[in-house]
C-alpha cells in the first residue's frame, strides 16, 4: 500500500520558508566572509611573525658584532688574557651567526639583495677578523711598530665603518618589510569594517521584503476578516468574498461564511423556540403557585415532626437515665432533671416513707430554695397525706413564698402535683411532688404523657430501691464472707501459732485418743522416740521400743502409761533416764493426764508431756559440786580464822606471833571476801543487774597497773610487751581491771613452778589483742570446751590442791560479752596456756562543727537528738565525760554547742568536762546547756516554807534555747540551765572550781558566763 502525503499550504509554511531562505543566504555569506577573513588574518600574522623574527635576528647580528669589537678593543687596551678569552669567544659566536645568516639568505631566491649584502658582510668580517688576529699576535710578541699598528688600525676602522653601514642597510631592509606587512594589515582591517555594514543592509532588505509580503498576503486579509467578524458580533449577518486560497486565511474565510450560515439558521430556530418558551413560562407560573402552597404545608408538617422528634429525644434521654445506676443518689441526680425537662415542670421533691425512723424523708429535691423543706417529717398533712391514702395524683394551686418568687418576682403562684410512688404490691412507698411556677399551660395530651413518664419514674425508683436493698445485702454478705475468711485466717494463724509454739518448745508433746492411738506428736517428741511416723501408731507399741533403753528403778514406761489409759489413775509424773548407744545418758520427766477434746472430734484423750532434764541434771550436779567447793573454800578460811582467833582469845601470845596470826587472819578474810564477791558478781551479771560505766580506757595503763600489783608475788616476774603510745578501748575501767586480775591470778596459781608470766598487748585490724601467757600446768584438751563454764575446774590431783571456785573465767567471759569482745585459749608452744582477749580499739570521734549531746540515758539522748535534728545540723552523741574530754584533746575542731548532763557513765562527771572546756585556750567560748537538775548547795536545808524544787525541761524549750544560742553575730552565754535557784547554781559551779562572771535570769532559763582560768576576779 502506497501513502502519499501532500503538505497543505499555509501562511506559517510560507513565512517559515521565506525567513529560512533569507537566513540561510545571510549565514552562507557570513561563513564565507569569516573564512576568508580568518585565512587573510592568518597569512598576515605569519608574514608579520617571520619578518619580525628576521629583523630581530639581524639586530642580534649587529649587536653581536658590536660586542665582539668591544671585547677586542678591551683586550687591546687592557692587555688582559681574560679579555682575550672573551674576545675569542665573542668572535666564534660572530662567525657562527654570519655563516648561518648567509646560508639562510642564499637558500631563498627572493632575497637576492639581502643575500648579496650578507655575502659582502661575511667577506668584510673575515677581513676584519684577520686584522684583529694580526693585532692580537703582535700584541702578544710586542714586535709591531707604531706605524704598523696605526696602519692596521686604520684598515680595521675602515672595514668596521663599512660593516656598520652595510648592517644598517640590511637592518633597514628588514624594517621596511615589517612596515609593508603592517600597512597591508591596516588596509585589510579597514576592509573588514565594511562587512558588517553589508550584512546590515542585507538584513534590512530581507526584513523589508518580509514586511511587504505580510502586508499583502496576511495583514490585509486579516483586517478584512476582523471587520467582518466585528460586524457579525454586532448582530449583522455578513458573508466574506471568496479568497480562493488554501491556507489558513482561506479556511478561516470559509469557516466564517459557514458560521454565518449556521447563525442565520440558529436565529430562525431561536425565534421559534422563544415562542414555545413563552407558552411554557405561563404553564410554569401556574405550577409554581401550586408548589409554593405545597411547601407551606410541608414546612408546617416539618415543624410538627421536629417538635415531635425533640419530644421523643427528650423521652429517650429520660428513659435512658432511668436505669444503669448502682447508687440511689446518683439515680435521682440524673433522672429527676431529665423528668423535669420531659414534663416541662420547674421543681421536684422525692419523699420516702421510712417506718424504721418513724417519719418521711425528703431524699432529693431540685428547683426549690435551700432549706425550703425539712429533711424529715414525722407526719404529713393535706395533699401529701391524701396521696398516700388515695394512691392517685393530686393537684393544688398555692401562693409562692418570698424565696420562690425569684430575682424579678415574676411569679406569684404555683401548681403542685403529688404523684404516689408505688411498689409491686401497689403500696405507697412515698410520693413525687412536681411544681410549675405560674400557670400550667399543658394540654390534656401532654398531661397524659407526663403521667406515663412519672409512672415510669415510679417503677424505676422502686427498681432502684430493690437494687439498693440487694446492694446492702451484697455488702452484708461480703462483710460476712470477709469475717468468715478473717475468722478462718485467724483460726489458721492460731492453729499455726499453736503448732509453732508446740513445735518450738523444748518439751515433747503427744496427744492420743482413748484407744491409745497417737493423734499428734511434736517435733521434740518425735526426736525423743526417734521416729517420724508416730501419728496413727499405738502409744504402748512405741513405749515398748523405749523401754529397752530406759533405766528406771521400778516398772516399765508401758506399765505406767497403761495405768493412765486404763483409767486406773488420772495423773502420771515419772522421771526416767534414756541410754542410747554412743551417746551420753539423757534425763527426762513425763507428765500425763486425760483431756476432753470435743473440737478435735474425740470425746476423751490423753496428753503426754516429756521434758528433757539433762541440762538441769548437769546444773544440779554442778551446783552440788559448787556447794561442795564453796563449803570447802568457806570452811578452810573460816577454820583458819576461827582457829587463830581462838588462840588469840584464850592464850597469851607473843607480840610477833600475834602479828603473824593477825596477818594470816587478814589474808584468809580477804580470800573469803574475794570468794563471796565473785559469787555475787556472777549472780548480778546473770540477772542483768550489773551496772557498767563505759568510757574510753587506756588499756596500756590498765595492764601496767595490774602488773605492778602482781609483780613479785609468788616469786613470779611479769614481763610486759606494750605498744608505743596509748591504746584506748571503750570499756568499764573497773570491770576490765577485774578481768585482768582474774587472768593474771589464774596464770600465777596454775604455774607454781614457773618463774614468770608474759603479758603482750598489740594492735590488729581495728582491734587490740591482749595475751596472758603462763608456763605452768596447762589445760587438758578434753576440758577446753568447758573452760568458761560456771563452777568448772579441771579434775586431777595436780590442780585439786590449788584453791578456787571455778567462777573466775566465767566472770571474765560474761564481762567481755558485755564489752562485745571475746576471749580465746590455746596451749603454749611447749607448756602452759595462752589466753587472748580481743577488744575493738577506740578511735576518738571528732566534735568539730557539731552539736555535742553528752547524755548517758539512751532514751533521753535519742529524744534530744530527734528534737535538734530539725535544725539540719550535724549532731554527735556521747555517754561519758572521758570520751568528750578526749575529743577536746584531739584538737579536731570546736563544737557548735554542748548539751551536758552532770551524772554520766565513767569516773568523771559533766562538771569535769565543763571545767576542761572552760580551760581550753580556743574552745572556751563554746556555749553549754546543762540538762540536769543540780543537787542542793552545801549547807542548804529544806523548811516548811522553802523547798528546793527540781524542774524538768521540755524538748521544745531545749530547741528554742539551741536556736537562740546558735544565732550568728550575737554574744552567747557559756552555760544555760533550766530555771531554778540561781544561788544553788552559783555555789555548785564554785564547788567545781568554775567562777561565775555574769548570771542572767530569764523567763525559763538561766544564762551563765564563766571566767577564764587566767582571768582576774
Amino acid at each position: 500500500m502506497t501513502f502519499f502525503w501532500k503538505k497543505q499550504p499555509s501562511i506559517a509554511n510560507r513565512m517559515s520558508g521565506f525567513i529560512f531562505g533569507s537566513i540561510l543566504i545571510l549565514a552562507v555569506f557570513v561563513i564565507l566572509a569569516n573564512q576568508l577573513i580568518n585565512q587573510k588574518f592568518t597569512s598576515i600574522d605569519q608574514k608579520m611573525e617571520q619578518k619580525m623574527q628576521e629583523k630581530t635576528d639581524m639586530q642580534n647580528v649587529s649587536e653581536q658584532f658590536q660586542q665582539t669589537v668591544i671585547a677586542f678593543r678591551a683586550y687591546v687596551v687592557l692587555d688582559n688574557r681574560d679579555k682575550l678569552a672573551d674576545y675569542q669567544k665573542e668572535q666564534a659566536t660572530m662567525d657562527e651567526m654570519f655563516k648561518e645568516m648567509n646560508a639562510t639568505l642564499a637558500s631563498d631566491p627572493s632575497k637576492k639583495e639581502k643575500a648579496a649584502l650578507s655575502a659582502k658582510l661575511l667577506t668584510q668580517w673575515q677581513q676584519y677578523t684577520v686584522l684583529m688576529q694580526d693585532s692580537a699576535k703582535a700584541k702578544q710578541v710586542n714586535t709591531q711598530t707604531a706605524a704598523g699598528e696605526k696602519a692596521i688600525t686604520e684598515k680595521r676602522t675602515a672595514i668596521y665603518n663599512q660593516m656598520i653601514k652595510d648592517l644598517n642597510t640590511l637592518t633597514g631592509i628588514y624594517s621596511k618589510e615589517v612596515d609593508d606587512v603592517l600597512a597591508e594589515k591596516k588596509t585589510f582591517d579597514r576592509g573588514i569594517i565594511l562587512i558588517p555594514i553589508i550584512m546590515l543592509i542585507g538584513s534590512a532588505a530581507t526584513g523589508w521584503l518580509l514586511i511587504g509580503y505580510m502586508r499583502k498576503w496576511v495583514l490585509a486579509p486579516v483586517l478584512k476578516i476582523e471587520e467582518t467578524v466585528r460586524r457579525i458580533a454586532g448582530g449583522e449577518y455578513l458573508f466574506l468574498d471568496e479568497l480562493k486560497r488554501e491556507d489558513e486565511l482561506g479556511r478561516l474565510q470559509q469557516g466564517i461564511n459557514t458560521m454565518t450560515t449556521a447563525l442565520t439558521q440558529r436565529r430562525d430556530d431561536l425565534e421559534q423556540t422563544y415562542k414555545e418558551l413563552l407558552y411554557q413560562r405561563d404553564m410554569l407560573e401556574a405550577q409554581n403557585e401550586e408548589i409554593i402552597a405545597q411547601q407551606d404545608e410541608q414546612h408546617e408538617t416539618l415543624e410538627k415532626l421536629t417538635e415531635r422528634e425533640n419530644e421523643l429525644e427528650t423521652l429517650s434521654s429520660y428513659l435512658g437515665k432511668l436505669s444503669g445506676y448502682t447508687d440511689l443518689p446518683v439515680f435521682l441526680e440524673n433522672a429527676l432533671p431529665a423528668l423535669l425537662d420531659a414534663t416541662r415542670q420547674d421543681a421536684a421533691i422525692v419523699v420516702r416513707h421510712d417506718p424504721d425512723a418513724g417519719g418521711y424523708h425528703i431524699i432529693y429535691s431540685i428547683g426549690y430554695p435551700q432549706n425550703q423543706y425539712p429533711r424529715l417529717e414525722r407526719e404529713l398533712y393535706g395533699p401529701a397525706s391524701r396521696v398516700f391514702a388515695e394512691k392517685r395524683p393530686i393537684s393544688t394551686r398555692r401562693t409562692l413564698s418570698l424565696g420562690e418568687q425569684g430575682l424579678h418576682s415574676g411569679y406569684m403562684s404555683a401548681v403542685d402535683q403529688y404523684f404516689p410512688l408505688l411498689n409491686d404490691k401497689q403500696e405507697a412507698m412515698g410520693f413525687l411532688l412536681l411544681t410549675t411556677y405560674g400557670t400550667d399551660i399543658r394540654d390534656e395530651k401532654q398531661q397524659r404523657v407526663a403521667h406515663g413518664l412519672i409512672k415510669q419514674f415510679s417503677l424505676a425508683f422502686y427498681a432502684q430501691l430493690i437494687n439498693e436493698e440487694r446492694k446492702k445485702q451484697a455488702i452484708a454478705l461480703s462483710n460476712l464472707h470477709a469475717e468468715v475468711l478473717q475468722e478462718k485466717h485467724a483460726i489458721s494463724v492460731q492453729r499455726n501459732l499453736i503448732t509453732s509454739i508446740l513445735e518450738s518448745t523444748r518439751e515433747g508433746i503427744l496427744l492420743c485418743n482413748q484407744r491409745g492411738e497417737v493423734a499428734f506428736a511434736s517435733q521434740q517428741m518425735r526426736m525423743n522416740f526417734g521416729r517420724e511416723d508416730m501419728v496413727g501408731k499405738q502409744l504402748l507399741e512405741l513405749c515398748r521400743q523405749l523401754d529397752i533403753m530406759l533405766s528406771r528403778e521400778s516398772g516399765t514406761l508401758c506399765e505406767v502409761i497403761g495405768t493412765l489409759l486404763s483409767e486406773e489413775t488420772d495423773f502420771v509424773n515419772e522421771r526416767f533416764m534414756l541410754r542410747k548407744e554412743s551417746e551420753a545418758p539423757r534425763h527426762f520427766e513425763l507428765y500425763a493426764r486425760p483431756v476432753t477434746l470435743e473440737q478435735a472430734g474425740m470425746d476423751k484423750g490423753f496428753l503426754f508431756v516429756i521434758r528433757d532434764r539433762t541440762e538441769e541434771e548437769k546444773i544440779d550436779e554442778l551446783k552440788n559440786e559448787f556447794v561442795s567447793i564453796v563449803s570447802h573454800e568457806l570452811r578452810t578460811p573460816l577454820a583458819t580464822i576461827l582457829g587463830f582467833m581462838e588462840i588469840l582469845l584464850n592464850r597469851d601470845v607473843h607480840a610477833d606471833k600475834q602479828k603473824k596470826y593477825m596477818q594470816t587472819i587478814f589474808k584468809e578474810a580477804n580470800r573469803l571476801s574475794t570468794l563471796i564477791n565473785d559469787f555475787l558478781d556472777l549472780q548480778r551479771m546473770e540477772s542483768g543487774r550489773q551496772v557498767y560505766h563505759f568510757a574510753p580506757v587506756d588499756l596500756r595503763l590498765v595492764v601496767e597497773e595490774v602488773a605492778e600489783q602482781w609483780n613479785g608475788k609468788q616469786s613470779h616476774a611479769i614481763h610486759l610487751e606494750l605498744p608505743d603510745g596509748p591504746a584506748y578501748v571503750y570499756a568499764d575501767h573497773d570491770r576490765l581491771t577485774q578481768v585482768l586480775h582474774n587472768l593474771v591470778s589464774n596464770a600465777l596459781k596454775y604455774s607454781p613452778a614457773a618463774e614468770c608470766i608474759d603479758i603482750r598487748l598489740r594492735r590488729g585490724e581495728g582491734q587490740l589483742l591482749l595475751e596472758i601467757q603462763d608456763y605452768g600446768l596447762g589445760i587438758p584438751a578434753d576440758s577446753i570446751d568447758k573452760l568458761f563454764t560456771k563452777f568448772f575446774r579441771v579434775d586431777n590431783s595436780d590442780r585439786r590442791q590449788i584453791g578456787g571456785t571455778g567462777l573466775g573465767l566465767a566472770i571474765v567471759k560474761e564481762i567481755l560479752d558485755v564489752h562485745k569482745g571475746k576471749i580465746t585459749f590455746r596451749p603454749g608452744p611447749e607448756k602452759g596456756s595462752i589466753f587472748t582477749i580481743e577488744l575493738k580499739e577506740y578511735i576518738p570521734r571528732s566534735i568539730g562543727g557539731k552539736i555535742l549531746i553528752l547524755e548517758d540515758d539512751d532514751s533521753l539522748a535519742r529524744l534530744m537528738y530527734e528534737t535538734i535534728e530539725k535544725l539540719e545540723l550535724p549532731i554527735i552523741l556521747m555517754k561519758s565525760a572521758e570520751e568528750a574530754s578526749m575529743a577536746l584533746e584531739s584538737e579536731q575542731g570546736q563544737p557548735l554547742l554542748c548539751i551536758v548532763d552532770i551524772q554520766l557513765e565513767g569516773a568523771q562527771s559533766g562538771w569535769d568536762f565543763i571545767a576542761k572546756l572552760n580551760r581550753h585556750p580556743d574552745y572556751h567560748p563554746t556555749p553549754v546547756i546543762v540538762t540536769t537538775v543540780l543537787e542542793p548547795p552545801v549547807g542548804y536545808h529544806e523548811t516548811e516554807k522553802a523547798k528546793y524544787v527540781k524542774k524538768p525541761f521540755a524538748v521544745e524549750w531545749l530547741l528554742q534555747v539551741v536556736m537562740h544560742l546558735l544565732k550568728q553575730n550575737q554574744p552567747k552565754p557559756h552555760l544555760v540551765f533550766p530555771f531554778q535557784d540561781e544561788t544553788a547554781i552559783t555555789m555548785s559551779l564554785m564547788e567545781q572550781g568554775i567562777h561565775v562572771a555574769d548570771l542572767k535570769v530569764k523567763e525559763d532559763i538561766i544564762e551563765v558566763d564563766v571566767k577564764k582560768v587566767d582571768e582576774p576576779d
